[in-house]
């Protein structure tokens, strides 16, 4: 997407992932023809929609056609996976390998973002964690904590390894007690072999696993998300670089927000403190056209790897300090030069 973002024939479209469903049923995208890929049918005749139920399921709900591609090696995910195959129109069977991208090892400042995230999480915390080295990385921090609860949007690796590990059980959380809820799945093979016919594992669409409202029932929920830049009032940019596209916003505002309205909750994001080229990704202004993601009135604790940043409830001048006290060392004198010229401090 990013590559072909820009030419003739693409164009994107700005939303939140979680309104995609009703986007569908809206007729705003309307479906002619939905081709989905499915595992093998059970005895009853159902088959699962695998690792992602985002908007599939509405899709299928409502396209004119639907085609279903039979994959014996894909998961058989549980949930709001299910559906019969009275449902399709047409069906064909093609055994493709499972799309999986194994985790790095995390660098020195993914490693000490990790940490720092993990410091700010209680036991019977409940999880919301994005893809990535930082995310995952905090949660190999969690294996000693106690009665963690997951409902998020993307299903990750480290997730499986604290259910292993004895860490997160679920007990605690108000929706969907004792499982695992999520939207998607994405990363190794481990990943797709564990939530493979896993009754633990609850796949929900995208407009129920990121209602706000419904995030906000779990008690000390935390949100974690990642940014690319930070300006030291507290907005957060995350879909581009200066006014270049660079990825969708997913589901940030709506766990920020939720955990926000959570009783003990905590929004998180999380960024390094400089680009690979040594520039501040902590700034006294966003690059011209970049797209704020996390208003300054929705954030609330910003993470780099020299820190931690609260926000919440704390004005302009004390804002701006906790920001540029978390960049990187090099670049803290011009920031507070500019941040005392433009009457912040």
């Amino acid at each position: 997407m990013r590559v072909l973002e820009g030419e003739e024939t693409t164009f994107w479209t700005p939303c939140f992932l979680s309104e995609i469903p009703k986007l569908i049923r809206s007729d705003r995208f309307p479906i002619d023809v939905a081709m989905v890929q499915v595992s093998t049918p059970d005895k009853h005749g159902f088959v699962s929609l695998g690792t992602s139920v985002v908007a599939t399921l509405q899709a299928v709900r409502s396209a004119k056609k639907v085609i279903a591609v039979i994959n014996d090696n894909y998961p058989r995910t549980l949930g709001d996976s299910m559906v019969h195959v009275s449902q399709f129109d047409a069906m064909c069977h093609e055994d493709f390998a499972r799309h999986s991208v194994p985790g790095a090892p995390p660098t020195d400042v993914q490693a000490a973002i990790g940490k720092n995230i993990a410091s700010l999480i209680p036991d019977n915390a409940c999880l919301q964690v994005g893809f990535g080295a930082v995310p995952d990385n905090a949660l190999a921090n969690l294996k000693g904590h106690k009665g963690l609860g997951v409902h998020t949007e993307m299903l990750s690796e480290g997730v499986c390894d604290l259910v292993k590990a004895g860490a997160v059980t679920n007990e605690h959380k108000a929706v969907l007690p004792g499982k695992v809820l999520c939207s998607f799945a994405f990363g190794s093979e481990a990943l797709y072999d564990f939530v493979d016919d896993n009754n633990y594992v609850n796949f929900r669409t995208v407009d129920y696993s990121n209602d706000p409202y419904v995030v906000a029932q779990n008690d000390n929920f935390i949100a974690i998300n990642g940014a690319i830049e930070v300006d030291i009032t507290g907005q957060i940019v995350a879909d581009s670089i200066g006014d270049k596209f660079w990825s969708g916003v997913g589901g940030q505002l709506d766990f920020m927000r939720g955990a926000a309205m959570s009783k003990g909750g905590k929004p998180i994001c999380a960024l390094p403190s400089t680009t690979s080229k040594g520039q501040s990704r902590i700034v006294n202004h966003l690059a011209p056209g970049a797209g704020v993601v996390t208003t300054k009135y929705h954030a609330d604790y910003v993470v780099t790897e020299h820190g931690i940043a609260e926000l919440w409830g704390y004005n302009s001048r004390q804002r701006a300090l906790a920001l540029i006290n978390i960049a990187a060392p090099e670049h803290r004198d011009h920031l507070m030069a500019d941040a005392k010229a433009r009457g912040l401090i």
